[in-house]
């Protein structure tokens, strides 16, 4: 059955492709924790220690570089989000418009300028969570589909077509 999909690719729906990708390993998924929290938890504690130890005898370099640091670990996070935004936004091509449409022989892509045809043989994998679907091209190559752009039935239809078409490369 053709499943056919329209959506304008959004930043949050990059962030939940980001998100959802970085759950393939352990490090990425160690990174993403400490970018968010672990980061920010170290500065609170680095900036209670730095005003602790203040006392006499004690120089207000060590100090101030301390609370430096400190602030650096509890703005870590925006400055991901900063980084990932200008990521998106060196990336994009185009408006983000597209239109897929998966068939039962290979998947058809359109945007403005852009034209393709992908090989359901192409596809190495995917995944999902409760806001994307990844279909991966390579190991850190994916095509994002956004659930909010799809009805439950075509949700159903494509988990479906998935599973028939895309065959595991060790397979």
């Amino acid at each position: 059955m053709l499943v056919h999909v329209e959506f304008t690719l959004k930043f949050n729906d990059y962030l939940d492709a980001q998100r959802l990708h970085a759950r393939r390993g352990w490090w990425p998924r160690f990174d993403q924790f400490m970018g968010r929290m672990g980061f920010p938890f170290w500065g609170v504690l680095l900036l209670i220690f730095a005003y602790i130890i203040p006392g006499p005898g004690v120089s207000w370099l060590p100090v101030l570089f301390m609370s430096a640091c400190a602030v650096f670990l509890l703005l870590y996070p925006f400055y991901i989000r900063f980084k990932l935004k200008r990521c998106y936004t060196r990336t994009r091509m185009d408006t983000g418009d597209c239109t897929i449409e998966f068939g039962e022989a290979c998947i058809r892509t359109e945007g403005s300028g852009t034209k393709g045809e992908i090989n359901w043989s192409a596809v190495r994998s995917f995944s999902e969570n409760d806001k994307v679907f990844l279909l991966y091209l390579a190991p850190a190559k994916f095509i994002v589909i956004p659930k909010r752009a799809c009805t439950e039935s075509e949700l159903a239809e494509l988990r479906a077509q998935f599973q028939t078409n895309v065959k595991p490369a060790s397979a």
